[in-house]
């Protein structure tokens, strides 16, 4: 899956001077880059956690998934005010939106919703083992019983 960076989550988060007055530990004036990867890499676990259950992460299909996007930039301002605030002060329209973001993975997981691309993974596909021999008739190793 695409990576969501410190840039997109400025964005998402209200701009630079939130996420610094959130997540600047050490008051240098800039937020700590340790801390914005933790909220971004908790966002990515959850995120991960949930579309693995129906698709392959690998799939290079899942990684132009906007709706996946924004999805996971949710998270990962919820969690930069966890980390921020100690869980104290997270506003109430950004704990809405968690929740409402991580019911839409338990669709995605459960087949209720779509990635939203033009094209589904690969991985989504109904496909099926498909028996090279059903009449079980060919001489092979598995119809010999390991006799041969």
């Amino acid at each position: 899956m695409a990576r969501i960076t410190k840039p997109q989550l400025e964005a998402a988060i209200g701009g630079a001077a939130v996420l610094v007055q959130l997540l600047d530990k050490n008051f240098d004036g800039v937020a700590d880059d340790e801390l914005v990867e933790q909220a971004i890499e908790k966002a990515e676990i959850e995120c991960a956690s949930a579309v693995q259950v129906a698709f392959d992460l690998d799939d290079p299909n899942i990684e132009t998934s906007r709706a996946l996007e924004q999805q996971k930039l949710v998270i990962a301002v919820y969690w930069a005010y966890q980390k921020g605030t100690s869980g104290q002060a997270v506003p109430q329209d950004v704990r809405d939106a968690y929740e409402d973001a991580i019911l839409w993975l338990d669709k995605v997981a459960a087949g209720k919703r779509a990635l939203g691309q033009s094209r589904n993974p690969r991985s989504s596909l109904p496909v099926e083992q498909v028996p090279i021999d059903p009449t079980s008739k060919r001489t092979t190793r598995a119809n010999m019983k390991g006799f041969c």
